[in-house]
C-alpha cells in the first residue's frame, strides 16, 4: 500500500473523521470525495504493464488527503467500507473501459475478507464485471488487515466469487494474517509479495522461507505472483532469479489518476516495445 504526501492543512482527528465518514456512508455527494487512483503492474521480464491496481484516496473540499491507513481502519469498522468501496471500484471500472486495454490485463480491487463476505459484495462484483471490457481479468486482493474466517462457509464463498475471469489472490503475503495458512486455505490464482519481503532482498534479512514458498507457488502450482515495492533495478533482478513474473513500485511509476493513467499505458507499452494500441 501507498502512502501519499499530506498537505499542508491539519486533518481532522479520530472522531472528525469517524463522523465523516459516517456521513459519507448516507450521502452520495459526500462520496465524490472518495477517488481511484492506479498503481501499475509490469512483467519483469519484457517490462509491458500487464496490470493495475485500484486504490482508494479520499480528498476533503478543502484539498486535504486523507491517508489510507487513517481512514479505511474506521470505514471498516463503521461498515461503510462496501459502499466507499462500491463507489471507486465502479468510476475506476467505467475510466479503464473508455481506454481500451490490451488483451490479458488484470485490473486488481482491494477486498477485505468482511467484504467478500457481505452480501453486497455481489451485486458490485456484477457491476464490475459488466462494465470492465472482456479481455481483461478481475483480480480480487484479500488484504492482510482482516483474517478470513477458517469455515466452510467462507470457503463455499470462495468458490463462489471465483469463476471465469475472476481471479482470487493474498495481498501483502508474508505480513498480517496473510501467512503461509491462509496462502494453503485459500488456494490462490495470485500472490502478493509484501513491501517488506522486496525491501530485504539482497541483504541478511531476506527471508527466504516465505520467498520460496512464493518460488514454489509459482513454478508449480501454476500461481501469478507479483512483488509489490519495487524501489531499485537490483531488486528487479534478484526477483527475476526468484522465478518472480510480475512487480509494481516507485522503481516503474508511482499511483496516478485515472486520467493520467490513459496518457501513461500506451507510452509504457511504447517504451516496452509493443505498438500503441
Amino acid at each position: 500500500m501507498t502512502q501519499e504526501q499530506e498537505g499542508n492543512r491539519a486533518l481532522p482527528d479520530a472522531v472528525g473523521l469517524r463522523a465523516m465518514l459516517e456521513s459519507a456512508g448516507r450521502d452520495a455527494a459526500l462520496r465524490a470525495q472518495f477517488r481511484a487512483v492506479l498503481q501499475p503492474m509490469l512483467a519483469l521480464e519484457s517490462g509491458h504493464c500487464v496490470g493495475a491496481e485500484v486504490l482508494m484516496r479520499w480528498r476533503l473540499d478543502d484539498g486535504t488527503d486523507v491517508p489510507p491507513e487513517r481512514f479505511i481502519p474506521i470505514a471498516r469498522e463503521l461498515g461503510c467500507l462496501p459502499v466507499l468501496s462500491r463507489e471507486v471500484f465502479v468510476h475506476a471500472a467505467s475510466a479503464l473501459a473508455a481506454i481500451g486495454l490490451p488483451d490479458g490485463f488484470h485490473v486488481s480491487f482491494n477486498v477485505p475478507a468482511g467484504y467478500l463476505l457481505d452480501d453486497r459484495f455481489d451485486a458490485h462484483l456484477a457491476e464490475i464485471d459488466q462494465i470492465l471490457p472482456p479481455q481483461a481479468d478481475i483480480w480480487i486482493e484479500l488484504t492482510e488487515d482482516e483474517a478470513l474466517p477458517d469455515s466452510e462457509a467462507a470457503l463455499t464463498r470462495l468458490a463462489s466469487v471465483r469463476h471465469g475471469r475472476v481471479k482470487i489472490g493474498v495481498d501483502d503475503f508474508g505480513t498480517g494474517f496473510n501467512g503461509v495458512e491462509t496462502v494453503a486455505r485459500v488456494q490462490p490464482d495470485f500472490l502478493k509479495l509484501d513491501q517488506s519481503l522486496t525491501a530485504a532482498l539482497g541483504t541478511p534479512d531476506e527471508n527466504r522461507a516465505l520467498l520460496d514458498v512464493a518460488r514454489y507457488a509459482g513454478a508449480y502450482r501454476g500461481v501469478r505472483v507479483v512483488a509489490e515495492g519495487i524501489e531499485n533495478a537490483m531488486q528487479v533482478v534478484r526477483l527475476r532469479e526468484l522465478g518472480i513474473q510480475g512487480g509494481q513500485g516507485f522503481f516503474f511509476d508511482q499511483p496516478m489518476s485515472l486520467e493520467a493513467f490513459a496518457v501513461w499505458l500506451p507510452q509504457a507499452e511504447l517504451r516496452a516495445g509493443a505498438p500503441a494500441g
